[in-house]
């Protein structure tokens, strides 16, 4: 099985379930960002690695290179992991004696509708065999947009819960406290003013607030000075190897009232044990069963996201339980082998039975 994978910028776990495809036998040539880290994992394992930085869904020098490669090199799949991708490969691949099965990916859960016409170069493109949809939020939000859902497969992004075994602890924290940590840049669709407003009602416990992650603006500050609690968060800004941080904490929040398609920070908090409270906003309840692997809230509820936290605060055996929970939860079912397996499985699919358009 020959593959031609076009991506972006690759984090760990895609770099891994490239070389576990590989290593399954899967003859697979990287066309990927020459910025694109992590490379380094799987460059012993593919054919070959090509740098290919693709401007938008026109890119005449994406377009050329892909046909090149596609004529000189017939490949059985392509995986554009990006819409830009997709589209310069459906282009590509016009007029080609021999089509390759391409598999396009989606991690978000909007802009997609069948009346948004650049949609239709890249997701509804009738040449696309299967769309990878990292959740079932995320494949139902594009059914809701239109795409036929036959074409469309959930395949979750595995991890390794070795990936997580350096901690980094902050220095200068509260003796004696329970740390919360958060992974969130300042967006509105990440509800950091939510979680402010629950810390405000938990000011009288012990309870410690660390935000990582760029607060460019200063209003999440503001609104922490604005609501008293400043000395019970710390704001640390940009940090790499944020799991690091936050796997030295005793709870994670996720308080996102929109937009999560999978919250690979949820991920990584409870591949160390540590505990999740998350919304019940796209994919996460999909990762965090509530009551066994930690608790679910609704969105925007101060008030629940406030009693959910407390609640695992006045019981340490519940904490360590939804931890430890957690942590299997990832082991089982989102590991990177069991990725890999899946994709695997797909593209046997698609070409043990000739595929047509749906």
């Amino acid at each position: 099985m020959k593959a031609l994978y076009l991506q972006h910028l690759i984090d760990v776990p895609e770099a891994y379930i490239i070389k576990g495809l590989a290593e399954k036998g899967v003859e697979i040539s990287m066309y990927c960002n020459p910025k694109s880290g992590n490379t380094s994992i799987f460059s012993s394992a593919v054919k070959k690695q090509v740098s290919l930085a693709v401007k938008h869904k026109l890119d005449i020098g994406g377009i050329l290179s892909v046909r090149k490669e596609l004529k000189q090199n017939e490949h059985d799949i392509v995986y554009a992991a990006t819409s830009k991708h997709l589209s310069i490969v459906n282009i590509a691949t016009t007029g080609l004696s021999k089509k390759p099965k391409i598999v396009g990916y989606r991690g978000a859960l909007s802009n997609v509708n069948r009346f948004d016409i650049p949609s239709w170069l890249s997701y509804f493109h009738p040449r696309v065999s299967r769309i990878h949809c990292v959740s079932e939020a995320v494949k139902d939000a594009l059914i809701a947009g239109g795409i036929n859902a036959e074409k469309l497969v959930t395949i979750y992004k595995g991890h390794d819960v070795a990936w997580y075994e350096k901690k980094r602890a902050i220095e200068n924290i509260p003796p004696n406290h329970f740390i919360i940590s958060c992974v969130a840049n300042n967006r509105p669709s990440k509800g950091l003013p939510v979680l402010l407003e629950a810390m405000k009602l938990l000011q009288n416990e012990s309870i410690f607030l660390l935000v990582i992650g760029d607060m460019r603006g200063g209003e999440t500050e503001a609104k922490a000075r604005e609501l008293g609690i400043e000395d019970k968060v710390r704001f640390l800004g940009f940090q790499p190897n944020a799991s690091e941080i936050v796997g030295t904490t005793n709870l994670y929040a996720m308080p996102t009232i929109k937009s999560e398609g999978l919250p690979k920070a949820v991920i990584e908090a409870m591949a160390q044990a540590v505990t999740p409270v998350v919304t019940n906003v796209g994919g996460a309840p999909e990762l965090v069963r509530n009551g066994v692997d930690g608790l679910v809230v609704p969105p925007r509820d101060v008030k629940a996201l406030a009693e959910a936290i407390k609640k695992i605060y006045d019981d340490q055996s519940l904490c360590q339980q939804f931890g430890s929970s957690a942590k299997k939860r990832i082991e089982k079912d989102f590991s990177v082998e069991q990725s890999v397996s899946e994709i695997y499985s797909l593209y046997e699919s698609l070409l043990k039975r000739d595929v047509t358009d749906l």
